[in-house]
């Protein structure tokens, strides 16, 4: 299972086929859109670290990507995504850092 957030408003575009899209970030939401399409038959941690990479911008801060099965927020930060910390969510103690 996927889940995928995004700050472009692809909610305007309802009836527009994914290529169609226009206005600031169109060109990284094709970029992702294509990429995820293209990886879905194997899409895991490690691909959604890649198309983040390559849809991230100079300023960006860091990437996020959760994994809903097993309860899990991988964090990225900046340019260096390889490396990322593993965030667990937990039901009966609070959150800590591992791997990291």
């Amino acid at each position: 299972m996927i889940f995928i957030l995004t700050n472009f408003p692809k909610g305007i575009f309802k009836e527009a086929n994914y290529n169609e899209v226009y206005g600031i970030g169109a060109d990284r939401y094709i970029c992702a859109h294509e990429y995820i399409h293209n990886n879905s038959h194997s899409f895991g941690i490690d691909e959604a670290f890649e198309v983040l990479s390559k849809t991230s911008r100079e300023d960006t801060q860091c990437s996020i990507v959760y994994e809903p099965l097993k309860n899990e927020i991988y964090i990225g930060f900046k340019k260096d995504l390889g490396k990322n910390g593993k965030f667990l969510l937990c039901k009966k103690q609070s959150n800590h850092w591992m791997d990291f």
